[in-house]
Order: C-alpha cells, then structure tokens, then sequence
C-alpha cells in the first residue's frame, strides 16, 4: 500500500510540474520570398507567409535572410542580412521586411488569471 501512495503521488508531481513547463514560441514572418536560415536549419518563405518554428532551446540562435534569384537550371542566393537574438522565457517574434531586414521582437510569456478567461 505504501508503495502505490509513494508511486501515486511522485506520478502527479511529475505531471504537474510537466504541465507548468512552457517553451517559447517563435514565429517568423516575411513579406517577400526569402529563404530564412535559422542555426544552419532553412526555412523557404511565400509571399506574407507567417510559420512557427518554435523548436528551439534557450541560448543565442543566428538568424541568415537570403534573397532567392530562380535560374534556369539553378537556384541562387544572395545574403541580404544577418542577425543573432537570446532566447530565454519569452516569446520571439521575427519579422523579414520587404528589403530583407530582420526585425526581432520578444515578449514576456503572459499568464492567465481569472479575469482574462471571464472577458472572452
């Protein structure tokens, strides 16, 4: 008996404390077609199009916007811009604009309380 209360309780702390953990979300935005190059990993971007890529740990990430030349045969790339951000608790909102600058945006994970769930 005492070792199915000793397992019982250690399994609800575990789910508590797993269910406390919330990871940064990290949303890319472009308004022309780039190709985003994120820690050596490629993101390919349409027109306006706005994706999450929050698979990401804490720490300084590099972020590389290439401009996309198509050739007949080949694909260019020419680097328009590069930047580096911190990722910790917050939020991070990057945005490509349509010269290709980059433009980092972090915010601070808002917790819900009781007067935010009777307003929606």
């Amino acid at each position: 008996m005492k070792k199915i209360f000793t397992l019982a309780i250690a399994s609800m702390l575990t789910l508590s404390l797993l269910a406390a953990d919330r990871r940064p979300t990290v949303k890319l935005t472009t308004d022309r077609k780039f190709e985003v190059v994120i820690d050596g990993k490629s993101y390919a971007s349409a027109l306006g199009n706005t994706m999450d890529v929050s698979l990401f740990t804490g720490g300084r990430h590099t972020i590389k916007v290439y401009a996309l030349r198509g050739g007949l045969f080949s694909k260019q790339r020419k680097l328009v811009s590069t930047s580096t951000f911190e990722l910790d608790r917050k939020d991070v909102d990057i945005r490509v604009d349509r010269s290709g600058q980059i433009l980092v945006k972090q915010e601070k994970i808002k917790k819900m309380n009781k007067r935010d769930r009777r307003r929606n």
